[in-house]
């Protein structure tokens, strides 16, 4: 996601888990995979650091079960050998 710009109200997945053949999978509670998914969500936390294009940043923080936050930051952290890479 690094070096992307989007504009306001548009938005992106930036995590979408896949099957064991790659596919993405279907959301609904008839698929026995979505339904474990979304049950182990809550053992998921991120944390996402983005900048405006005025250099504007907040720092979002959430997990499966809880309400998330967002906080104004100075500047986003730069990557670290432990940050995710997509």
């Amino acid at each position: 996601m690094n070096g992307r710009v989007l504009s306001e109200g548009v938005s992106m997945d930036f995590l979408r888990p896949h099957d064991d053949d790659d596919n993405p999978i279907k959301f609904g509670r008839t698929n026995e995979l979505w339904r474990q998914t979304n049950k182990d969500r809550g053992r998921v936390t991120v944390e996402i650091c983005y900048c405006s294009t005025l250099g504007e940043c907040w720092t979002l923080r959430g997990s499966g079960m809880t309400p998330s936050t967002t906080t104004e930051t100075r500047r986003c952290p730069s990557p670290s050998a432990i940050s995710f890479q997509q």
